[in-house]
């Protein structure tokens, strides 16, 4: 009866040993694999940040090239100039040269055809 208790005893803690070795094999795999998604997953994440620096640079240039000049930015802008009540005329209203907006095209076309008519 010892001898079977102790064989099985035997039995049984083999089969525990097997257990746990299995286990150590799969945590193992576990790592492994987990590494190598952690290093994808970096790789990935590296080539977007790439891309975006890339794609930043690229706006900051074009914003660059868009903005005037400092020395733009400091000078006074013209203020109109307006015609005295004594030199209207009757009829439509007429604009003035100076009152044409350098920046706008549409209104400076406008008072050009207004001024070459009178």
């Amino acid at each position: 009866m010892k001898d079977q208790l102790i064989s099985e005893l035997k039995a049984s803690n083999d089969k525990l040993v097997a257990t746990y070795d299995q286990l150590i094999a799969n945590y193992a795999r576990l790592v492994e694999s987990t590494e190598q998604v952690i290093a994808e997953v970096k790789a990935h994440l590296d080539q977007v940040i790439a891309d975006k620096s890339e794609v930043i640079a690229g706006l900051h240039s074009r914003l660059l090239a868009l903005q005037p000049p400092v020395a733009a930015l400091t000078q006074p802008r013209p203020r109109p100039e307006y015609a005295p009540a004594s030199l209207a005329v009757a009829g439509p209203p007429t604009i003035m040269a100076s009152q044409c907006s350098v920046r706008d095209a549409v209104t400076q076309s406008v008072c050009s055809r207004r001024l070459d008519s009178r």
